[in-house]
């Protein structure tokens, strides 16, 4: 990925044995041979934020760390990355880090504080049912069930539960 500015590209490679993140400087359409190693323990899938002024990354446990990147220079000291969160507990990133899966980053960010991830969840037995009730559920309320009784609102939702495990319904 470019940065923002189009001053350096990010990259996975596994040159060094394991996915590692790297930088090169680009300029006039060519990256330079010198590069900059960014992720210390393995990573993948870098994100820049939409000032360039940090790099993110996915380590190989689906953390995302991130990477000071204002003052970048090829003859400088390495940044030092900090760990921000793992956004994916009890599952993992739709397509794995350090996995060689190319299409696609499973997470993206433009200013470091909102993330999209995409994680993968496993179907499961447990049924969950969402009600928004809003001002308006009484509007609702006095609708006529199957035994042509007025429903209450608690009815209503004991059947949504009900419908929803025998997979009849979706309730939301």
């Amino acid at each position: 990925r470019f940065s923002p500015d189009g001053r350096w590209v990010a990259y996975t490679s596994d040159e060094t044995g394991r996915f590692e993140v790297f930088v090169r400087p680009f300029a006039n359409g060519v990256a330079a041979a010198e590069k900059i190693q960014i992720s210390e323990l393995g990573g993948d899938f870098p994100v820049w934020r939409k000032d360039g002024q940090e790099l993110y990354f996915m380590s190989e446990d689906g953390a995302i760390h991130v990477v000071p990147t204002g003052t970048l220079r090829i003859d400088g000291p390495v940044p030092r990355t900090q760990r921000l969160f793992r956004p994916c507990p009890g599952s993992a990133p739709q397509s794995p880090p350090m996995s060689g899966q190319f299409w696609g980053n499973p997470y993206d960010t433009r200013d470091g504080k909102r993330f999209i991830v995409n994680c993968s969840l496993r179907p499961s037995r447990e049924y969950v049912v969402q009600l928004h009730c809003r001002d308006d559920v009484e509007l609702l309320d006095g609708a006529l069930g199957a035994d042509g009784q007025r429903m209450t609102h608690a009815m209503r939702a004991r059947l949504a539960v009900t419908a929803a495990k025998a997979g009849k319904v979706v309730v939301r």
